[in-house]
């Protein structure tokens, strides 16, 4: 009888110290997520056992390899004297470690052990075109389905050859004007539609930075004889840091600016005087180029 006290009272001891010793804990709402989901992260310590956190700012966070696309966003954070509490969304699909690593007091360095698996918010069962459109079979022998392929091959060449001499007959004498009125009508484009959002208020901030990024483009190019249509966001602000006398810092503040409205999820928007001044300054920039 003796022996089974000295035994239950060892073990409440045991339980006792391991819960007075426990190392770092880290809580995760969920391990496995939607492209964009938000997610909660918590970890808690004893008091004076981590001397030193390390967690990503607040904000918009890029890849090393994909520069305008977001790999994550730190939406909270909040950090006390035994407790982090972050919320943060991944746009990128895979599987990645948390971002926070921090220092005990006894020198120990310390990371996430927690993992989040990013999946894509299109089903696996989604019907594209290829599932909907049937492919074009030929049916019949070999030889027959041989024939029908030359003959359309033929029925290509001579309406090709039919083409080019009826195109040949027409004298463009003004070439480089037919060649340059792409460019003005795609820039007229954007230019209404700009226009069509600031007669709104509140603006949708995403549909008014595409706008402003094709203005931006085409005007650019117009300017420079350069084409910008292939061009990523990154590569855009280069060639116009390159091409144009602007400021360094006052292109990346533009750039993230339209980074930010074009990918960030929500429906985020802009006041109507904020996107007129927006618009007005680079319709400024340009008329004095």
């Amino acid at each position: 009888m003796k022996n089974r006290i000295r035994i239950f009272i060892y073990s409440w001891i045991l339980m006792f110290s391991s819960h007075v010793y426990a190392e770092i804990e880290e809580t995760l709402s969920s391990e496995k997520v939607l492209v964009a989901e938000k997610i909660r992260f918590e970890l808690s310590w004893k008091k004076d056992e981590i001397q030193d956190i390390k967690i990503p700012e607040p904000g918009m966070h890029f890849s090393e390899g994909v520069p305008d696309l977001p790999w994550y966003e730190i939406i909270y954070s909040e950090k006390k004297d035994t407790k982090l509490v972050l919320e943060f969304a991944f746009y990128l699909t895979g599987e990645y470690p948390i971002p926070v690593a921090w220092t005990e007091t006894n020198g120990k360095k310390g990371v996430s052990q927690k993992k989040i698996l990013v999946e894509s918010v299109i089903p696996e069962n989604d019907s594209g075109p290829a599932d909907i459109i049937p492919p074009l079979t030929f049916s019949g022998s070999y030889l027959g389905r041989l024939l029908v392929f030359f003959i359309l091959v033929f029925l290509i060449f001579a309406f090709g050859v039919y083409a080019y001499r009826l195109y040949s007959k027409q004298r463009f004498p003004l070439d480089a004007i037919i060649q340059a009125e792409p460019m003005l009508q795609r820039m007229e484009i954007y230019e209404i539609r700009i226009d069509e959002l600031l007669k709104k208020d509140p603006i949708p901030a995403r549909e008014f930075a595409r706008a402003l990024s094709g203005y931006i483009r085409e005007k650019s190019a117009d300017l420079s004889g350069r084409k910008t249509s292939s061009l990523t966001e990154a590569e855009l602000f280069r060639f116009l840091y390159d091409q144009f006398p602007f400021e360094e810092k006052e292109l990346q503040t533009w750039k993230r600016f339209l980074t930010e409205k074009k990918f960030r999820p929500g429906e985020d928007v802009l006041t109507k005087k904020d996107a007129e001044e927006k618009f007005l300054y680079w319709k400024g920039v340009w008329d004095q180029k």
